[in-house]
């Protein structure tokens, strides 16, 4: 029996707090990986008690984002990973700067608008269609990559079931 490919799942901005929708991508998910589930707020070195989303999201952009990134990059084995949001933008740089796993599945990782290089391998964005933070299409033209966009929906959609099983249906496709 073949053994199953690794896939890493980082969290968003919120970490494990709240997290019961990742329960929706693991039940979808486990029968064609193994998965291990990364906290971004512990890669990061976010102060955890901070509930407030602009004061996480600070925290990331000054200097948690590069701490993550840092941590990420120690990992072995690494062919496939599932980024939310901040962990899309995580798994990016990670890959820019020697991670190398060979498939990204990036969900509504708004950061990587400000990129200027794309990663290596096979990447896969998806992007709810009203999410005002998203790349704009000039911007996935000149990284020449495809997008799944989730009409009507803002950028947490990838919490609801429906686009879970759709993102899960996704990757399983692509794996």
């Amino acid at each position: 029996m073949q053994s199953k490919e690794k896939l890493i799942i980082l969290s968003d901005l919120w970490g494990t707090k709240n997290a019961e929708w990742i329960n929706f991508y693991f039940s979808h998910l486990e029968n064609h990986f193994n998965i291990e589930f990364l906290d971004s707020c512990v890669l990061g070195k976010i102060d955890l008690p901070a509930a407030d989303e602009k004061i996480r999201h600070q925290q990331f952009v000054s200097s948690g984002i590069d701490e993550a990134v840092s941590e990420l990059k120690k990992q072995k084995n690494t062919s496939h990973i599932l980024g939310f949001s901040v962990g899309g933008t995580i798994a990016w740089k990670a890959n820019r700067s020697g991670l190398n796993a060979e498939k990204l599945f990036l969900i509504s990782a708004t950061r990587i608008r400000y990129e200027n290089e794309k990663p290596a391998g096979e990447i896969h964005l998806v992007f709810g269609g009203d999410d005002s933070f998203k790349p704009d299409a000039a911007w996935f033209q000149k990284m020449d990559l495809p997008v799944l966009l989730f009409q009507n929906e803002g950028h947490d959609c990838y919490r609801q079931e429906e686009y879970a099983r759709r993102i899960c249906e996704l990757i399983a496709a692509n794996k």
